[in-house]
This record gives C-alpha cells, sequence and structure tokens, in this order.
C-alpha cells in the first residue's frame, strides 16, 4: 500500500508540473516547406544589409515555443556623398520581428523586401554617434554600440496557427537547451516522499 501511495504521489507531482516548452532549433531547418531564409535589405540610408528569415512553423495557441536566443550586431551606414567630410556616424541597429499569422505557403523564397504577405518587420533603430565617420578612433565599440542579445521565447496567442521570426544584420545564433519541467518536480517530490516513508518506519 505504501509503494502505490508512493507511486500516485509521483503521477500526481509530475502532472502538476507546468507544460514544457517547444524547443525550435533553427539550425536543423524543419518549417513549412519553401519558407525561410535571406534577402538584402535596404534602409532608408545609404546602408544595406541582409534580412534573414525563419520557416514558417505551425504551433498551437496557448503553447510555449523556445527557438533559444539570438545575437544581432550593429553597422555603421556609409558616408552620405553630398554632407561634407565630416559626418557623424550612423549606426544601424535590428531587433527580432514576429508574426503570428495562418500559415501561408509562398513560391520559392525569393523576393524584395518587403518580403512576404504577413511576413515579420523587424524594428530598425538608426542612432548617430558622438564621433565622426572618418575619424580613425570612432568605432561602433568606441561609441559604445555593442551586439544585442535576444532570448527567442514566445507564448503562442489566441488565433494564432503559425509563428516566423526575422532580423536584420549580422547575427550569432544559440540554440535551446531545453530541461524537462518535470524533472526538477519528479526529483523534489521523490525526495520527500522518501522522507515521509523513513518518519513512519521510525515511528512503527
Amino acid at each position: 500500500m505504501r509503494l502505490v501511495g508512493m507511486l500516485a504521489g509521483i503521477i500526481l507531482i509530475v502532472g502538476l508540473a507546468p507544460a514544457q516548452a517547444v524547443s525550435i532549433n533553427l539550425n536543423n531547418g524543419g518549417g513549412i516547406p519553401g519558407t525561410g531564409g535571406s534577402a538584402g535589405w535596404i534602409g532608408q540610408c545609404y546602408c544595406g544589409s541582409t534580412i534573414t528569415y525563419s520557416p514558417i512553423f505551425s504551433v498551437t495557441p496557448g503553447e510555449t515555443v523556445d527557438f533559444g536566443a539570438v545575437t544581432i550586431f550593429p553597422f555603421e551606414a556609409d558616408a552620405t556623398p553630398d554632407a561634407g567630410p565630416y559626418q557623424e556616424l550612423l549606426v544601424i541597429q535590428s531587433d527580432v520581428g514576429v508574426s503570428f499569422a495562418p500559415p501561408v505557403v509562398p513560391p520559392q523564397f525569393v523576393f524584395d523586401e518587403p518580403a512576404l504577405p504577413n511576413a515579420p518587420n523587424p524594428n530598425i533603430n538608426f542612432e548617430k554617434a558622438f564621433c565622426e565617420l572618418f575619424d580613425s578612433s570612432c568605432t561602433l565599440e568606441s561609441a559604445g554600440f555593442l551586439p544585442i542579445t535576444t532570448k527567442l521565447e514566445y507564448i503562442i496567442p489566441a488565433g494564432a496557427s503559425s509563428i516566423q521570426l526575422a532580423w536584420v544584420g549580422d547575427y550569432e545564433y544559440a540554440p535551446p537547451t531545453p530541461l524537462p519541467a518535470a524533472f526538477p518536480l519528479f526529483v523534489s517530490g521523490l525526495g520527500a516522499l522518501c522522507l515521509l516513508a523513513k518518519r513512519r518506519k521510525r515511528k512503527a
């Protein structure tokens, strides 16, 4: 009977554990065929870079999706030809755009920006550094512009059936490293039940 009680307690503890996030490694591809990739991005300045799109993934409202994290590097605009020799350094920094929309299977991933129907659009920040563009000591680091790391974890809202991410510029991607949510609770619950069993044995 005691064993049955312990097993029932463990099952209850695991059952009460919060749902584990769905982990998706963007390095492994997947998603809806024909989606995801990259294209040229031209900003509202003498600047350009690459916009990166994840594949479109089918999801369920209410679930948590963990893509890991991405570190996006800032980059500088080119000099403006008609603005003279002394120009402030214009720095472009992208964040992560996310789109929750019904799945759209586009044609092969060849496009110009704006890219796809319902495609995510990252917010692009244009900031001027307090140093001159042609000053050799003026760098992104010295001007205080550093890479920004963003955790790519999202709760899928009601009515959504897909998710796609996008960002602009050079980046480093770190896949998710999930830990089963029920495991820590399982261990602590098992320990508590064992302790309770020992106390009962001592009383007996």
